[in-house]
C-alpha cells in the first residue's frame, strides 16, 4: 500500500502544475489516504475510488485481474498509480491546448477593443453612429441608440487594459460575447429605421403638411392648449427648411399630429371655441352684407354709365397716340376687345389701355391686342396690376427673346411655380423683373433663372432680393467688375477672370471649371449646380473662401441659400415644372373665371360695353359741349348786365319759379 502511495504521491506532484486538476486530484488523493487506515480495501472503496478518478481525468480507468487478497492495495494501486499518470499527460495537454485558445481569444479582444485591427470595436461603433446620423437623427438621438454598446465597451476596454491572467479570461470573453450582442441589435435597430426612413421628405410635402396642421388649428380652436402648442411646433419644424427632414421624422410628426387629432375628437374638443363660432357668426353676416352690398352695387353702376363710357374714350385716345390705324380698324378692334374683356373677365377700359401699353412698346395693333390679352391673364392669375402684368412680361420676352406668339409660356410657368412651390407668381414675376437681363447676358434661360429664383426663395421667403443676388453672383463669376460698380454693389475685391477661375478650380479640388471646353462661360445654372455638389464637403475655411469670391460679403446668405436649394434637389424640380409647364396658366384661368371677383370683372365689362353702346362718346361729346356753350353764354349776360343786372336777373328767376303752376 505504501509503495502505491509513493507512486501515485509522485504522479500527483508532477500534475500539481495543471491548473484546476490539481484540486480535483488533491480531493482523490485524500479519499486514498484513508486507505492508510483500513485494514483491508473492500471492492465498493476501491469502486469509489475509480468512479472519482474517471471524473477527473474524464476516460475510462480498466483494473483487469483484481482479486481480494493480501496482495490487492499494491496491485490496485500499481494500476490506479498507471491510469492517473496517463490520464493526468492526457489532460495536462487538453487543459494547455484550450488555455492557449482562450487566451489568443482574448488578446484577440484586446486588439478589438485599443484598435489594433480591422474592424475593431472603435470603427465598428463609429460606423454605427454615422449610419444613424445619415438618417437625419439628432446626437442626442444617436447617443440613445447605442447607449448600451457604448456602456459594455466601455466596461470591456477597462477591463481588457488592466493586469489579468487566466482566472479573468471568462470575464472577458463574457463582456465580449455582450458587446457584441449588442453591435447586433443596434445593427438590426439602424436597418430597421433605414428601412422606415429610406430618404429625406421633399420641400413641397413638408410645406403641405404645415399647411394642414395650421388650418387644422385654425378651425378647431376648442383644442387643448397643449395641442395646439405642439401642432405650432410641428409646422415650425416643418417649415424651416434650412434643415432637411427624413420620412422618419416627417412620419412621426404625422403620426403625432393625427394622435392627438384623435384624442381631441374623444374628449369632444374638435371645431371652433365659443368665442369663434361667434366671430364666424359675424363674419357670415358680413358676407351677406357684401353679397347686398353687390346688388346695390349694380344699382349704383346704373349712375356711373357716363363715368365708364369715359374710360373707354379715355383707354383708346392714348391707343390713337402710339398707332396709327384707318377709323374701321379701330371700330373693329373696340368690338373685339369688348367681347375679349368679358370673356376674360376684365374691364373693357383695362384691356384697350393695356393694348396701348403695348403698342408703345412697338408691337402692331394686332400683335398689342393679343399680348393685352396675355397680360390680363397673368393680372388675374398672378394677381398683379395691369402695369406690373405688361412690365413683367415685356422684361422676360426682351431678356430671354420670347416671340409675342410665346409669350404665354411666361405665365405658364410663372402660374405652376407659384402654385407648386413656397412662393407665388407675383414674387417670381417681380424676381424675373429684377434679373432676367442679367441672367440671359450670364447664358441662362428663362426656365433656368425661375428655378433658381424659386428654390432659394423658399429658403430666404423674398425672391425680389434673392433675384438682386443672383444678378450680383451672375456678374461675379463673370468678373464684370464695372458692372457691379454701376449698381452699386462691392467690386474692389474682382479679380481677373482667369484668377477666379484658378481659384474656383483649386478650392474644388480640380472638379469645378467655370468654363466650358471651348473656352466660353458656363451657364450661371449650371457653374453654382457644380458647386453645390462639393461646397458642403469642404472644410470650414475653404468654403468661408469660396463663398466670398463667388458671392461677395454682402450676397453671402443669398447665395448659399441657391447652393442649399441646388444640394436638396429643389432648384432641379423647379427646372422641370417650370420647363413642362404648357396649358397651366388657361387652366387657372379657368378656375379663376368660377370666382365672385371675376364674375364682377365681367359684369364691369359688359356694363362698360352697354354704356358705350346707349350713350356714345360723341353724344356724351356734343352734351358737354352744350353745357359749355350755355355756361358761356350766361357768363356773357352776366358781363353785359353788370351787377344791378345779376341781382334783377336773380329775382326774375325766383318770381319765375314761385308762380310756376298757379292760375
Amino acid at each position: 500500500m505504501d509503495e502505491f502511495l509513493i507512486l501515485l504521491q509522485a504522479k500527483l506532484d508532477e500534475a500539481k502544475s495543471k491548473g484546476n486538476i490539481n484540486s480535483d486530484v488533491d480531493k482523490i488523493q485524500n479519499q486514498i489516504d484513508k486507505l492508510k487506515i483500513q485494514a483491508e480495501i473492500d471492492p465498493k472503496s476501491i469502486s469509489n475510488i475509480l468512479k472519482q478518478l474517471e471524473s477527473v481525468l474524464n476516460q475510462k480507468i480498466n483494473i483487469s485481474n483484481i482479486s481480494f487478497d493480501s496482495k490487492i492495495g499494491l496491485q490496485i494501486g500499481n494500476n490506479i498509480v498507471q491510469n492517473v499518470t496517463d490520464g493526468i499527460s492526457k489532460s495536462s495537454g487538453k487543459v494547455n491546448a484550450e488555455i492557449q485558445k482562450i487566451a489568443n481569444q482574448v488578446n484577440k479582444i484586446q486588439l478589438l477593443s485599443n484598435g489594433g485591427i480591422k474592424n475593431d470595436y472603435p470603427t465598428q461603433i463609429a460606423k454605427i453612429e454615422g449610419n444613424f446620423r445619415s438618417l437625419g437623427l439628432t446626437e442626442d438621438e444617436i447617443q440613445k441608440k447605442t447607449s448600451n454598446v457604448s456602456n459594455v465597451f466601455d466596461i470591456l476596454k477597462t477591463r481588457i487594459n488592466q493586469p489579468f491572467d487566466e482566472s479573468n479570461y471568462q470575464e472577458i470573453i463574457s463582456l465580449n460575447d455582450k458587446l457584441q450582442k449588442e453591435l447586433i441589435e443596434s445593427g438590426n435597430e439602424y436597418t430597421k429605421l433605414q428601412s422606415s426612413a429610406k430618404g429625406f421628405t421633399s420641400v413641397q410635402q413638408r410645406l403641405n403638411k404645415a399647411n394642414a396642421i395650421e388650418a387644422w388649428n385654425q378651425k378647431n380652436t376648442a383644442a387643448t392648449k397643449q395641442v395646439i402648442s405642439t401642432n405650432e411646433a410641428y409646422i415650425a419644424s416643418l417649415r424651416d427648411l434650412n434643415s432637411q427632414m427624413t420620412k422618419m421624422q416627417f412620419n412621426e410628426i404625422s403620426d403625432g399630429f393625427k394622435k392627438a387629432e384623435n384624442s381631441m375628437r374623444g374628449i369632444g374638443r374638435l371645431g371652433a371655441s365659443l368665442k369663434d363660432q361667434m366671430s364666424q357668426a359675424a363674419q357670415s353676416f358680413t358676407q351677406w352684407l357684401s353679397v347686398s352690398s353687390g346688388v346695390m352695387a349694380l344699382v349704383y353702376q346704373l349712375q356711373k354709365m357716363p363715368k365708364a363710357v369715359y374710360e373707354i374714350d379715355t383707354a383708346m385716345t392714348n391707343l390713337y397716340k402710339v398707332t396709327d390705324e384707318t377709323e374701321k380698324k379701330y371700330v373693329q378692334f373696340l368690338d373685339s376687345a369688348s367681347e375679349s374683356a368679358y370673356n376674360l373677365g376684365r374691364s373693357v377700359s383695362s384691356l384697350v389701355e393695356q393694348t396701348a401699353n403695348w403698342a408703345k412698346l412697338g408691337f402692331s395693333l394686332d400683335e398689342a391686342s393679343k399680348l393685352a390679352e396675355i397680360s390680363s391673364i397673368y393680372a388675374n392669375v398672378g394677381e398683379v396690376d395691369d402695369d406690373t402684368a405688361v412690365s413683367d412680361l415685356v422684361t422676360a420676352m426682351k431678356a430671354f427673346n420670347i416671340e409675342a406668339d410665346n409669350s404665354i409660356t411666361i405665365v405658364d410657368s410663372l402660374n405652376r411655380l407659384g402654385n407648386e412651390f413656397a412662393t407665388d407668381a407675383k414674387s417670381l414675376g417681380d424676381g424675373l423683373r429684377n434679373a432676367a437681363s442679367s441672367m440671359a447676358v450670364a447664358g441662362n434661360d428663362i426656365n433656368q433663372t425661375l428655378a433658381i429664383l424659386t428654390g432659394g426663395g423658399e429658403i430666404t421667403q423674398n425672391v425680389g432680393e434673392l433675384a438682386n443676388g443672383l444678378r450680383v453672383v451672375s456678374m461675379r463669376l463673370r468678373g464684370m467688375k464695372g458692372e457691379l460698380q454701376s449698381i452699386g454693389e462691392e467690386y474692389e475685391d474682382i479679380e481677373s477672370i482667369s484668377k477666379i477661375q484658378t481659384q474656383i478650380y483649386n478650392l474644388s479640388k480640380g472638379t469645378v471649371n467655370i468654363f466650358k471646353d471651348d473656352g466660353s462661360f458656363k451657364s450661371t445654372y449650371d457653374q453654382l449646380k457644380e458647386i453645390s455638389e462639393i461646397y458642403f464637403d469642404l472644410s470650414d475655411s475653404d468654403r468661408a473662401d469660396l463663398t466670398e469670391i463667388m458671392f461677395g460679403k454682402n450676397r453671402a446668405n443669398q447665395g448659399v441659400a441657391i447652393l442649399q436649394a441646388f444640394k436638396s434637389g429643389q432648384i432641379q424640380k423647379a427646372y422641370e415644372a417650370s420647363a413642362n409647364a404648357a396649358g397651366s396658366a388657361m387652366q387657372e384661368q379657368e378656375r379663376w373665371m368660377g370666382s365672385l371677383e371675376a364674375k364682377i370683372q365681367k359684369l364691369e365689362a359688359a356694363f362698360q360695353s352697354l354704356s358705350n353702346t346707349a350713350l356714345d362718346s360723341d353724344f356724351l361729346k356734343g352734351l358737354v359741349d352744350i353745357g359749355t356753350t350755355g355756361v358761356k353764354a350766361i357768363d356773357s349776360l352776366i358781363d353785359k348786365l353788370g351787377s344791378l343786372g345779376t341781382i334783377g336777373l336773380g329775382a326774375g328767376l325766383f318770381s319765375s319759379i314761385k308762380n310756376v303752376g298757379m292760375a
